[in-house]
């Protein structure tokens, strides 16, 4: 098939130039359905805070891997924290421009068996978050409050220890980071787990999956048994 066109042989046109970054700054840049939109802020809000580690991706297509801290009451969709080693010379390239994140949740394989007619194909089911927003650099003082805001989060008992961690260690590590937020603009929530689908292939897949002896089959079980979504319940 030609290059821009369709089986046709017609032309495609852009929807709205010749370059997809041309494309309306409002608009977000990830596909959902209606059915599977998280349309509730505090339950992507939540779901943020409890998958942290996220990859965020610069407009040069850069990407860096970092556990994100999330500030739901500070601007009007929140806003996000996280630090960088300073060696890594992509927060040079985000610094005062725009930043896409994305937290995913748990996923796994569904198999068409799985459903209660046929014919139907294999699927991947999962959960994700995506938030866009402006990223700014942080000064010594707040960087360091993200570091033990992290460490709080994570395992607050090592704040006390200054056996391990004694503050001229930390003070000649802090030379090696740096600080970022991101101030959120829109946040994209996404629950594929099959809610579309009858109540008797949803009821399939819990089933499928609770038969499954892999981690990713349980955690997405789990998760869906948590948000009460795809389960085939009335």
């Amino acid at each position: 098939m030609a290059r821009g066109k369709n089986r046709a042989g017609k032309q495609i046109k852009p929807r709205y130039g010749n370059n997809i970054t041309q494309q309306k700054p409002s608009e977000v840049h990830v596909y959902i359905p209606e059915k599977m939109k998280i349309t509730d802020k505090n339950d992507s809000h939540q779901f943020i805070k409890n998958h942290g580690f996220a990859t965020i991706v610069s407009k040069t297509l850069n990407a860096t891997h970092l556990p994100f801290l999330l500030d739901e009451n500070e601007g009007e969709h929140g806003t996000l924290y996280c630090h960088f080693a300073r060696a890594n010379p992509h927060w040079q390239q985000l610094e005062n421009n725009d930043a896409l994140v994305i937290f995913n949740g748990p996923h796994a394989y569904i198999s068409p068996t799985w459903y209660a007619g046929k014919p139907n194909v294999p699927t991947w089911n999962y959960a994700a978050v995506h938030v866009y927003g402006t990223f700014e650099l942080l000064d010594d003082e707040q960087t360091l409050a993200v570091v033990n805001n992290t460490i709080a989060k994570y395992e607050p008992q090592l704040l006390k220890q200054d056996d391990i961690i004694p503050a001229d260690y930390r003070d000649k590590l802090l030379k090696g980071i740096v600080g970022g937020k991101i101030t959120i603009n829109e946040i994209a929530g996404k629950y594929k787990l099959g809610q579309h689908r009858k109540a008797e292939d949803q009821q399939g897949v819990v089933k499928g999956l609770a038969q499954c002896q892999d981690q990713d089959s349980a955690a997405l079980l789990s998760f869906m048994q948590q948000v009460n979504v795809g389960l085939g319940e009335s």
